[in-house]
């Protein structure tokens, strides 16, 4: 069994991992009856906590699960799991997180010389404008914190409006959130399709997409 993901953004790992240790609580026996390995790589919010906890309950439950965070690329625990690689050691979950720390791939060979990259064509520009200080978006996912937070950056850069003209939220009906905007308060609309939003705000060329 492998739990596997990438590095979260705003879901706190320890306690996720709760109701994950309830279940392992409930099913060790099973577990080890029908000799389950099970493998987990996690990273974002809380996660030091969060292995910490799975391994503690994994060393009294007598499960012998694996555990990784960061540190161990978000595929490795694949091979290792199907036999295929030699275990990773394991991180030390009692000191302190800090950022990750990954080893080099040794390569087997001779290493490839790399080629070249192919001059650009005479009297070429770049003519893709990413953004600008009129460009403004709609966020996906009712993330106040976040969109809070890119107003604050939107004000101390000087912007003469918020980057963001509106929100969707797919529950609980259009409606407005109360937004700082420096020293003002600002209610942004949030619509319950994109559609909608799109219409009704066709100048916003970017979209932020919150869901997960």
């Amino acid at each position: 069994l492998i739990i596997g993901g990438g590095i979260a953004n705003f879901t706190d790992v320890a306690a996720t991992f709760t109701g994950l240790i309830k279940a392992l609580q409930e099913y060790a026996d099973d577990i080890k009856a029908h000799n389950i390995k099970i493998w987990i790589r996690r990273a974002g919010p809380n996660y030091v906590e969060g292995l910490r906890k799975v391994k503690i309950a994994s060393d009294k439950l007598g499960l012998g699960i694996k555990v990784y965070g960061p540190e161990t690329h978000i595929t490795a625990v694949i091979p290792m799991a199907l036999g295929l690689q030699e275990p990773l050691p394991e991180p030390d979950l009692s000191a302190a997180s800090g950022p990750p720390v990954r080893k080099l791939i040794e390569l087997k060979g001779p290493r490839p010389t790399p080629k070249g990259q192919p001059k650009p064509p005479p009297d070429a520009k770049h003519t893709i404008v990413t953004a600008t200080a009129d460009t403004t978006s709609i966020v996906y996912g009712l993330q106040n914190r976040a969109v809070q937070g890119m107003l604050d950056f939107d004000y101390m850069c000087k912007r003469k409006k918020p980057s963001v003209e509106a929100i969707v939220f797919p529950f609980g009906g259009n409606h407005y959130v109360k937004f700082y905007w420096g020293t003002e308060e600002i209610l942004m609309p949030v619509w319950t399709s994109t559609k909608e939003a799109v219409q009704k705000h066709p100048n916003a060329s970017v979209f932020v997409n919150f869901a997960s």
